[in-house]
């Protein structure tokens, strides 16, 4: 990434994913109390633009968004959990890297408890003197830290983008293919 990004705003803004988030609930401009968080590239597909992303049902959907203290993420694929919690190089580590940083979603007190987990694993990133130009990286890292906090589609098993598939999801409903972390780095679905 640093080869590619040649300057560190960028990764300052995919670092202020769950910050931006958080502005958002602060200000409630809309009396919301679910949120999501999409990159743009959601939209270079249109089969979304012009419609309701978000269903209301699915904000009841406990099969989906079991509680208001979990976040939902996307898997590109089934997920392996790495050897190690802190990732630095994604094509050493292609294998266990699973977390799409494109789209996150829950509720208010979800994000809230998430930001300051994600706030405490980059200052750890920091301090270990890792690379933090990749949010995905760091966005995997803090739901393996606090996996209660997380649940995650399983891209692999949707009829849409890997990465941009939550919106699928989201507008549907109904029974989408998730995963919960375990409590541990124990097996995860697709690991050998």
């Amino acid at each position: 990434e640093k080869e590619i990004h040649k300057t560190y705003k960028l990764f300052w803004i995919w670092l202020s994913k769950a910050w931006l988030v958080n502005q958002a609930i602060q200000r409630n401009y809309f009396g919301s109390q679910f949120y999501y968080y999409c990159d743009i590239g959601s939209f270079r597909d249109p089969y979304y633009n012009g419609k309701q992303v978000v269903s209301p049902r699915v904000m009841d959907d406990k099969n989906l968004i079991p509680n208001e203290q979990t976040t939902l993420w996307m898997s590109t694929k089934f997920p392996k959990l790495p050897s190690q919690l802190f990732m630095t190089d994604k094509a050493q580590l292609k294998e266990s890297f699973f977390h799409s940083g494109a789209q996150g979603a829950g509720f208010a007190p979800a994000w809230k408890e998430y930001l300051t987990c994600f706030a405490e694993t980059l200052d750890l990133y920091v301090k270990a003197g890792l690379f933090v130009g990749e949010d995905q990286f760091i966005l995997q890292s803090t739901c393996a830290r606090q996996p209660q906090l997380c649940r995650y589609v399983l891209g692999p098993q949707l009829p849409d983008d890997g990465y941009f598939g939550m919106r699928y999801a989201l507008h549907r409903g109904g029974s989408i293919p998730y995963w919960n972390p375990p409590d541990t780095f124990a097996e995860a679905p697709g690991s050998s």
